[in-house]
Formats: C-alpha cells, structure tokens, sequence
C-alpha cells in the first residue's frame, strides 16, 4: 500500500445515483472515490474547510462538498491551485457544470492521521502546512 488513495467510502458522489450498485456508471463517481484525484479532491475539501473554519477539527462525521469538471477542481480557489487543478472551467457559479462530490472529510482527516508513517513527503508537508494537528 503506498498510502495515496482514499480508503473507500471517504469520496462519493453527493448527488444522484448509486455508485456501487449494478449496472453503476463507475467512470465519474468512482474516478474520484478510488481513483489518480481522490486524495487531492478529498486535500480540496480539506483546505475549504480550514478556510472557513480556522482549523482542521473536523468531527468525524462531517461531509464536504467539493465541485470538480473534468477532474478540475473548480471551487474553492485556493483549494485548486494547492493541488494543481487549473480552478477554471463551468463551475457552480457560472451554470453549475461539472460534478458534485461530497467528501466524508472527518473520515479522511483521521485517516490521513493514522496512516502519516505511510503518507509520502509532499502529502504529510502539505497537511502539516494547512496546521494538521497530528
């Protein structure tokens, strides 16, 4: 394991669908459940919440919604220059294209803390830089 994907269940689609049931389209819910972008999308999520709340204390309930297109972030501004997505392109404030993603964030905060001695460098400064308390 090289500690770089969400474990299952921390990123699923926020509006319509089942994503794991028969007959499923997998190409978009699960691109960013399992996929290259869940942790930068479940990282997004992170840094919007810091933004809004100050810190990362997140319960360990709580959900976040994340607004990517093409596999761009395109809210959260600062969240998509930190993890390299171009922050452009239809998003909620110009028609709403793209796809919601809702983040079980305090799931993948605890996650991210319990797996830090497996998390690669960049990922562990990065968290540390939005102040992870770990």
């Amino acid at each position: 394991m090289d500690g770089g994907g969400a474990a299952d269940g921390d990123v699923a689609m926020a509006a319509g669908g089942d994503v794991g049931g028969p007959g499923a389209d997998r190409s978009g819910a699960r691109a960013h459940r399992r996929g290259r972008g869940a942790w930068e999308t479940a990282f997004a999520a992170a840094v919007d919440y810091r933004e809004r709340e100050g810190d990362l204390e997140v319960p360990r309930a709580h959900g976040e919604t994340v607004h990517v297109t093409g596999g761009a972030l395109v809210e959260g501004g600062a969240a998509a220059s930190v993890v390299g997505g171009s922050g452009t392109g239809p998003g909620p404030a110009d028609g709403g294209a793209g796809e919601r993603v809702e983040v079980r964030l305090g799931k993948w905060i605890n996650n991210q803390r319990n797996r830090r001695g497996s998390l690669n460098e960049e990922r562990v400064r990065l968290l540390t830089e939005l102040d992870m308390r770990w």
